[in-house]
């Protein structure tokens, strides 16, 4: 089969491999000027489903590490030793209604995972009153969802850190106030309504499918299941004329499952009135 990808990013890329390693023609078309994708993602989970594409389509069989530098992190050696006991080897959350935040410790520069030499991440979810007040840069220009980094109005930064000084445990006042002032990212639902358009000859993958809330750190596992279900249903024309609808079942069930998890997990940060039980287990079976 000939396939054109639109898109450049880690969901076209992942199904282009998978795609081309059964045999077809691929080629992707991407709007990025350079050949390589540097710095372009930040805050990928090797979860379940990247696990095991990678596990069939990677056949280096190395450890791989993406590093982003247009992201500021704390160096861990920066951070006291309360600081970094907290983090270490621990996926350390602390929320109350209205605020959520979370850090852990990602691979330093040049990859090194080394202790002492990584560096310490973290998000925090904060509901906002006056949106566009936020996203209006340093500048004086409003930005519609991402504010870059920067371009954080230093009041509007002042006050955050006072209040993490006034409401956060004194671990996360230490990492706000030892990081640079960070990006601003507007967090908004995105699900499509359907996966395959055109009698097949279309299919959305990735973010353009479900774009999911990054509290549910599932996109890069959403985009390696994509690209894993396509490549066990579209071996040629004919098995994907037979196997289109169950295809569209199970990655919209996936995708409907993202939406309830982002937003279960978004009322506790936000409102903290839902209570979360059991395990959550983002992928339906496999198609067979």
């Amino acid at each position: 089969m000939n396939i054109i990808i639109v898109g450049g990013r880690l969901a076209c890329l992942l199904t282009g491999l998978a795609l081309k390693g059964i045999g077809h023609n691929v080629h992707i078309l991407g709007s990025n000027p350079e050949p390589l994708l540097e710095d372009q993602d930040a805050g990928i989970i090797a979860g379940t489903e990247i696990r095991d594409y990678m596990q069939i389509f990677d056949k280096s069989r190395c450890d791989f590490v993406i590093e982003s530098v247009f992201r500021h992190y704390l160096d861990i050696q920066e951070a006291s030793s309360s600081l970094a006991s907290t983090l270490v080897e621990r996926f350390t959350l602390f929320h109350v209604p209205g605020t959520q935040i979370l850090a852990y410790v990602i691979p330093g520069k040049h990859g090194k995972l080394k202790q002492g030499y990584r560096l310490i991440n973290w998000v925090w979810y904060f509901n906002c009153e006056n949106l566009s007040k936020v996203l209006t840069d340093c500048d004086g220009k409003t930005h519609r969802w991402p504010l870059p980094q920067r371009k954080v109005n230093v009041d509007i930064w002042e006050n955050q850190k006072q209040y993490a000084s006034n409401n956060l445990p004194p671990q996360f006042v230490e990492l706000i106030n030892k990081t640079q002032p960070p990006f601003v990212q507007a967090i908004t639902d995105v699900p499509a309504t359907q996966a395959i358009h055109f009698d097949g000859r279309v299919v959305l993958v990735g973010d353009a499918l479900a774009g999911f809330r990054p509290h549910t750190v599932a996109s890069t596992s959403q985009a390696a299941f994509h690209a894993s279900q396509l490549c066990e249903s579209m071996r040629s024309w004919d098995e994907w004329v037979k196997k289109q609808s169950l295809y569209e079942d199970t990655v919209m069930e996936f995708a409907r499952l993202g939406n309830k998890v982002e937003q279960q997990l978004g009322n506790v940060s936000q409102f903290g009135h839902y209570e979360i039980g059991g395990k959550m287990r983002m992928a339906p079976p496999s198609i067979r």
